[in-house]
């Protein structure tokens, strides 16, 4: 486990049993289930990147956190537990394979070990245990450095709608491609006149096509990734980015690059099309696509909060024309104003539905939120809620403590990064009781 406070009771348990001449270390995760601060920016879940949905599985959802590894939701996203077996903490994404349960994808930053186990993970058992193909590792000579073989980081993730077998993930060392459900993969640069680099976010459409985003900025494939097109004028911005598609025209992209908005009414060809940023910070935006009834279709966008902007397909679709969504002045909040803490990461809609499908859960810095409402049309304005156990994955800044008499009494107090500060007066007790004192960044705590 990842967490801080583990950290510190292993390791006093370590010294312990050192001294005597053993190795004995028993190690219990007492990290609060929910915030019991009824604001929305004090909670207790931590950072999580991305959510997978198994389409297959009513209820199972999985949630990469960004320093806390994975987790398992089995009813909906209400209980959270800890997938012990995905070594690696540091997590950015994770899909659940459509026509097989069992088939997990997971992608994660190098975080230190020694034998690293980071970059492309996959679980043929729903998440118990994983694996890094040996081929999951960039070949030599292949990166802008040799570094980027040794720690592999890898970001996004997508499935051929049309051929589960097919699975794109993008690295820090171009694109990773498997044509057998994760068990071999190779390596694509999208650029060949240099060496690879970051292949940030990856979607695959509409028969196949394939569109990419990073630091060549945005690159498309109609072949298989085996020849690949980008801008001739007006081109992406390189960086940090996540891409969307309209679900009417397969030539209808958004993207986000930092905290700018853009969008593509000609395959990716020029991005003259920009949307103002209601609330910029750069905290890794996302955007995402959400077919409505009819002609419409919802564009949500996220940053500080999270948006839901309407998008109108022409009667006569075609390539080029005027910008499909409304001015982001007209987008609608929900983040705070709505139940959920800011900072936004990732959102999941109701598997199965082909339109009007429901906002089901949303990722943020405080971990993860449930819509309570489950009925169209309410359900597409959320409100949110913590659920009953949250991932444990806060990244702690720091711990401390004071002994006190009786055996279950011990006081303990704790910081962590954007979910504020919380103490709790029987650290000893079999279930620890914090209360999350107050929101934001906690950086420090003294007994």
């Amino acid at each position: 486990m990842t967490r801080a406070t583990i950290w510190m009771a292993a390791t006093l348990s370590l010294v312990a049993s050192v001294a005597h001449g053993q190795l004995s270390v028993v190690v219990r995760d007492i990290s609060p289930d929910r915030s019991s601060n009824a604001s929305p920016m004090a909670a207790s879940g931590g950072r999580v990147n991305n959510i997978g949905v198994d389409r297959a599985t009513p209820g199972r959802l999985y949630a990469a956190s960004e320093y806390g590894g994975l987790w398992r939701s089995d009813d909906n996203g209400d209980r959270w537990r800890h997938l012990d077996g995905h070594v690696a903490t540091v997590t950015w994404d994770v899909k659940v394979d459509p026509t097989n349960s069992n088939r997990v994808y997971a992608t994660s930053f190098y975080d230190g070990r020694v034998n690293g186990r980071s970059g492309i993970n996959v679980s043929t058992d729903a998440g118990a245990t994983w694996t890094r193909p040996v081929s999951a590792v960039p070949p030599a000579a292949f990166c802008t450095g040799d570094i980027l073989r040794t720690e592999p980081a890898a970001f996004g993730i997508a499935i051929d709608p049309a051929n589960a077998n097919r699975v794109f993930v993008g690295t820090n060392c171009g694109l990773a491609v498997s044509s057998d459900a994760g068990v071999t993969w190779t390596f694509i640069d999208p650029t060949p006149g240099d060496a690879a680099d970051d292949v940030i976010d990856v979607i695959v459409h509409d028969g196949g096509i394939i569109d990419v985003c990073g630091s060549d900025g945005h690159l498309r494939s109609t072949s298989g990734g085996t020849t690949w097109t980008t801008a001739a004028t007006v081109p992406l911005p390189a960086g940090q980015c996540s891409l969307t598609v309209s679900p009417d025209e397969a030539y209808v992209l958004f993207a986000v690059v930092g905290t700018s908005i853009f969008e593509s009414d000609d395959a990716g060809q020029s991005w003259p099309n920009t949307y103002v940023n209601p609330r910029p910070q750069g905290r890794i935006p996302f955007v995402v696509t959400n077919q409505r009834a009819g002609a419409t279709y919802d564009l949500w966008f996220g940053d500080v909060t999270h948006h839901r902007g309407t998008c109108t397909t022409p009667a006569t679709p075609a390539q080029g024309g005027a910008q499909r969504c409304n001015a982001s002045a007209g987008w609608v909040p929900f983040t705070r104003t709505s139940g959920a803490h800011d900072d936004s990461a990732d959102l999941a809609f109701a598997p199965g539905v082909a339109s009007d499908a429901c906002p089901v859960l949303f990722a943020s810095d405080g971990g993860v939120y449930r819509n309570t409402l489950a009925a169209s049309p309410a359900c597409h304005s959320p409100v949110w809620a913590q659920p009953t156990v949250t991932p444990h994955a806060l990244w702690n800044y720091s711990f401390s403590g004071v002994s006190r008499p009786g055996a279950a009494t011990e006081h303990l107090y704790m910081g962590q990064q954007d979910n504020g500060t919380a103490g709790a007066t029987n650290g000893g007790a079999a279930a620890v009781a914090w209360t999350n004192e107050s929101c934001c960044d906690g950086f420090d705590a003294v007994g």
